[in-house]
Formats: C-alpha cells, sequence, structure tokens
C-alpha cells in the first residue's frame, strides 16, 4: 500500500484533533469557569451592565 501525500496525513490529523478537543472544550469550560463567568459567556448587547446587574455611571458624550 502507498502511502499517503504528506499534506494529505496533516490534514487528517488536524481533522482529528479538531474533532477530538472540539467536543471537549464546552466540557472543560463548564468544569474550568466559575458559574458566572459560564453563565454570562453568550450574553451579547449595546448596553454596559456591571456584573452585580447595576447599570454603570453615565458619563457625557465626548465633543468633537
Amino acid at each position: 500500500m502507498s502511502r499517503l501525500p504528506i499534506t494529505t496525513e496533516r490534514l487528517a490529523l488536524f481533522d482529528t484533533l479538531l474533532a477530538t478537543l472540539g467536543e471537549q472544550h464546552p466540557a472543560c469550560n463548564h468544569g474550568v469557569q466559575g458559574s458566572k463567568a459560564a453563565s454570562r459567556k453568550r450574553l451579547h448587547g449595546e448596553d454596559l451592565v456591571h456584573a452585580d446587574g447595576s447599570p454603570p455611571p453615565r458619563t457625557p458624550p465626548a465633543r468633537p
């Protein structure tokens, strides 16, 4: 049987590692991160809020 080209071997190794580590990543986040960081990980928005839920102090808009 002939040996695969090095590019094919590297791509296969990359795909194997990606599949393995991609499945383990959420489990590692769950075990390593604190509960607050993990629960707020995918929250997005334009309003700024402190970790305790209170709004930050208002600052006047910058003048050009």
